[in-house]
């Protein structure tokens, strides 16, 4: 009987999917670590050189553990050390243009037989988070937004009415971008760092937009070909051809919106400096600094798209390449987006370490935001960025997470009750900050069937936590690893 159960078991392996169960371990810790601390360059003036993980607890330098009550404790904890280091370079209190380098000390929880952290004596065990992958649709809105280390990239509609010239009406949603607290026509952010002729070549449209001023136009000759619109008392036309209106008008219309609400002249959309300065009045009240509010407001916009975002899309490289291409797609492909299942594990990723790192992230966005919103910075302002980051940060918030849960198992290979729970609550996820989570999302998904435990709830907040199967596939931290679709135009001009 043993021979023939050894025989059955050897053509019949056990179908647990032991590279999730063990999934922890390949979560790179210092990863996710080097890509906020690379966000922080959104700032000019700030560089980040270098990190190094420190995992063998004898040779973390002295004068650091003594700084730290914790690991002096009757009971013990294991850390892992990380340190970093940033180069600053900015005016000094003289006036003069300095830099300095600043090297700072962070304490991580090591983690254990791949299954638990040890703090002041106690196990705990940190369960995996499931969250979107890449973009959402927010509440009953249309609002389409993708989520980066420091703030979220928001698509939303805004209706309008055109007439052309030959009182055709143009009743549509219209697409604007909203980050830095403003909602602003997508276009003017491309318009103001590439100037016209290169946006329509980003865009692959430069044959089928024209800007003609009222005497140019009264020579034009292939009118009919064209969708016509008049932009300003002056009688100039900005002009589409019809196979591209019929494609895209919500494309041609964001063009409409553009010249009518800012009231441009065909002698000034070639200006590059005319752009910047209408991005520059969203931001600034005072006249003389809407070009350098402008310039520093672009900066920000290239880099809001930080690493690990950008590795994390499952895109094309084409298509996230940087923060510009990532807009294209989100625009061209929102009336996808907007309708996308936030249920569906498809659109979904699991993490670990992002989420307990997620407060050092938040720390350093406020300062961020205060020290953009300064007009000029110096060393000492940039400083700022480190005060508050001693040795014990990420201690500090990994003790009060609600998604590390006390492991009190006698038997170290507990996987259920630890390492194959999840939630979708917590950092960036449902119902963060105790906000009220829609019953739709407490439900089941045809998604779920084979990866996630059907029969089992909890009582008390039913649909947000749970068990995966441990027969469960993914690939790498997601359910699935086929590239997001991409609508592609193409323009059937039938005169080329």
């Amino acid at each position: 009987m043993f021979s023939l159960m050894k025989g059955y078991s050897e053509a019949n392996p056990e179908k647990f999917n032991e590279e999730f169960i063990y999934l922890k371990k390949h979560d790179d810790v210092l990863n996710h670590i080097n890509n906020i601390l690379k966000s922080l360059e959104i700032i000019n003036g700030v560089e980040f050189l270098e990190s190094e993980l420190i995992t063998d607890e004898s040779k973390i330098p002295d004068n650091i553990t003594k700084e730290n009550t914790l690991l002096y404790n009757i009971e013990e904890s294991r850390l892992n050390l990380i340190r970093f280091k940033f180069k600053l370079t900015a005016m000094d209190k003289n006036g003069k243009m300095a830099s300095e380098e600043i090297e700072r000390f962070m304490f991580f929880p090591k983690l254990i037989d791949n299954f638990y952290f040890v703090i002041n004596g106690n196990r705990f065990s940190p369960i995996y988070q499931i969250l979107d992958s890449d973009t959402y649709r927010k509440g009953s809105t249309n609002d389409v937004t993708l989520k980066t280390l420091l703030m979220g990239i928001t698509i939303c509609e805004k209706n309008v009415l055109y007439k052309d010239i030959h009182n055709t009406e143009y009743d549509m949603n219209i697409l604007y971008l909203n980050i830095f607290s403003y909602k602003i026509n997508y276009l003017l952010y491309y318009l103001a760092s590439f100037n016209w002729e290169e946006t329509l070549k980003f865009f692959e449209v430069e044959k089928y937009i024209k800007v003609l001023s009222q005497e140019d136009y009264k020579e034009f000759n292939e009118k009919d070909k064209y969708v016509i619109f008049e932009f300003n008392s002056n009688g100039d036309k900005l002009l589409f051809k019809n196979c591209l209106f019929k494609i895209r008008s919500r494309f041609c219309l964001n063009f409409v919106d553009l010249f009518k609400v800012h009231k441009i002249t065909a002698e000034s959309y070639n200006i590059i400096d005319t752009w910047i300065t209408l991005l520059g009045k969203y931001f600034s009240k005072n006249k003389n600094s809407y070009e350098s509010k402008a310039k520093d407001i672009l900066i920000s916009f290239k880099r809001i798209l930080d690493d690990g975002t950008r590795r994390s899309l499952k895109l094309k490289e084409e298509n996230k390449k940087d923060v510009y291409t990532v807009v294209k797609w989100l625009v061209n492909n929102y009336d996808t987006l907007k309708y996308k299942d936030n249920m569906d594990l498809k659109n979904k990723r699991i993490r670990v370490y992002e989420y307990l790192l997620y407060p050092l992230t938040i720390k350093f966005s406020h300062i961020t935001y205060r020290l953009l919103n300064k007009s000029e910075l110096t060393l000492q302002d940039l400083k700022q960025l480190f005060s508050t980051v001693y040795p014990m940060t990420i201690m500090k918030s990994v003790a009060k997470d609600e998604l590390l849960r006390y492991n009190n198992a006698v038997n170290t290979v507990d996987i259920f009750n630890s390492n194959l729970k999840f939630s979708h609550r917590g950092k960036q996820a449902l119902g963060e900050g105790n906000k009220q989570v829609q019953i739709q999302y407490r439900g089941h998904h045809p998604s779920y069937i084979g990866r996630i435990g059907l029969t089992a709830a909890s009582s008390s907040d039913p649909g947000m936590t749970g068990s995966f199967t441990p027969f469960l596939e993914t690939k790498g931290f997601y359910f699935d690893d086929e590239l997001l679709d991409d609508i592609e135009f193409v323009y059937d001009d039938e005169d080329e």
